[in-house]
């Protein structure tokens, strides 16, 4: 399975051209432990209108495909064994969506990556959740990124902080890339029995009552006889760069069968 961003900018250049341009890109509801700023406001319009979308989907093919290429020539893997699943990408700490205020009078800022706090109460009463208040001073607070979060902190503390790889956006830079998933990314998935993905949803735009984008992905792994199962991991994961295999740990059942 393998990323195709051309497919994912030809499916909303295709909505645009049906005269579905000013449709919200995203589909997703809203859920009860959102933020203020929850929905999504970018029209198929705007995504495409992003300064130089449609080439940065190119490089980023481009690149994708110099790595297929390494694995067929060690490998010996033809084309007929690659599945190209849609995807789409964003300049990597330039976010392209933009959330709307609910109307509620709520002015707390979303910050990108924070994560709710925790918030302890007296012995005796109910612990819940609650998004942090974050104040106009305070937008500079550290948020652990998705590779530090996964780090242990003594392990953190040892490092420089000098080394370009302690950062997510380290490590891009130096595989020569600054890229982001635009849409959570259906590849990063785990594989479940009964040929089964379990993926992030993408919350595509909907057109004549279907998601253009979870449509393509059903079709591309389908093409592996495999079917699909959506999770919502928007403002839990994706939102700090990651997605369903980042944020899972699956523990495998080891065949009795010497398969070897």
């Amino acid at each position: 399975m393998v990323n195709n961003p051309r497919a994912g900018l030809e499916i909303l250049q295709k909505a645009q051209l049906a005269g579905h341009g000013k449709l919200i890109a995203v589909s997703r509801p809203r859920s009860d432990l959102d933020p203020p700023k929850w929905r999504v406001t970018n029209t198929i319009n705007d995504v495409l209108n992003t300064p130089n979308f449609a080439g940065f989907q190119d490089a980023c093919a481009s690149n994708i495909e110099k790595s297929v290429n390494a694995i067929k020539r060690e490998t010996g893997i033809t084309d007929a064994e690659i599945i190209r699943i849609p995807s789409l990408y964003q300049v990597y700490d330039r976010e392209v969506w933009q959330y709307g205020q609910e109307a509620d009078g709520n002015k707390r800022r979303q910050i990108r990556g924070r994560v709710p706090a925790q918030e302890t109460r007296e012995s005796g009463e109910q612990q819940g959740q609650r998004l942090a208040d974050v104040p106009e001073e305070d937008v500079g607070t550290k948020i652990l990124n998705a590779l530090e979060a996964g780090t242990p902190p003594r392990v953190l503390e040892q490092q420089p902080a000098n080394i370009p790889a302690r950062s997510l956006k380290g490590r891009q830079e130096e595989a020569n890339g600054e890229a982001a998933a635009l849409y959570p990314s259906t590849i990063n998935s785990v594989v479940l029995g009964n040929r089964q993905i379990l993926a992030p949803n993408p919350w595509g735009p909907v057109i004549d009552g279907q998601d253009v984008l979870s449509a393509a992905v059903n079709a591309a792994y389908a093409k592996a006889n495999y079917t699909v199962r959506y999770i919502d991991d928007w403002f839990t994961h994706y939102t700090t760069y990651g997605d369903v295999h980042c944020a899972s740990n699956v523990i495998r059942e080891i065949p009795t069968a010497k398969w070897w």
